[in-house]
This record gives structure tokens, sequence and C-alpha cells, in this order.
């Protein structure tokens, strides 16, 4: 979905899949504690959904970033996602 939306140009059509916001915060949350290559292509592609539609992301961005510093404290992270988490972070 995130790859779908990043490639939409028309900002209206986008902002149409707002209601879908907070089951992407609870997965990315999921993944990011779990599955460290998914987490890896699901921050990228969230960072490419930034790039393109800054505004689709400002409802959750308290929250999302709540989420990658939780996820950035855990003693378990590997390097891989603690700088990916940093450079999610960068683009705000």
């Amino acid at each position: 979905m995130i790859s779908f939306l990043s490639s939409i140009e028309d900002e209206t059509f986008v902002k149409k899949f707002s209601d879908a916001l907070p089951v992407l915060l609870q997965t990315l949350s999921t993944v990011l504690k779990q599955d460290e290559d998914a987490s890896i292509s699901v921050l990228q592609s969230l960072s490419e959904l930034v790039e393109a539609h800054p505004s689709f992301v400002k409802p959750i961005i308290d929250n999302l970033l709540l989420t990658l510093i939780e996820v950035m404290k855990a003693k378990e992270l590997t390097d891989g996602i603690f700088f990916i988490c940093i450079n999610f972070i960068e683009l705000f």
C-alpha cells in the first residue's frame, strides 16, 4: 500500500487513505519488533511516502516518532534498524 500511495501524484486522492494510518502505524510497530528484513523494507517504503506526501503522515507524526524512538531503545536492535530509524527521523 505504501508504494502505491507513494506513486500517486494527486494529494487529494492520497488523503482519502488517511483512515488507514492507525493500522499502518500498528503494523509498523509490530514488524519493527519481529522481523529485521521486513522492518528495513517497511521503513524505506514509509520514507518514500513521507518524501512524496509529507502531509499524509502529519496526523500520526507524534505516534510515529515515538514508535521509532521506542524501537531504537530496544537492546536487541541491530545497527541496520537503528540507522534506518535515524535516517527516517532526519526526514522531519
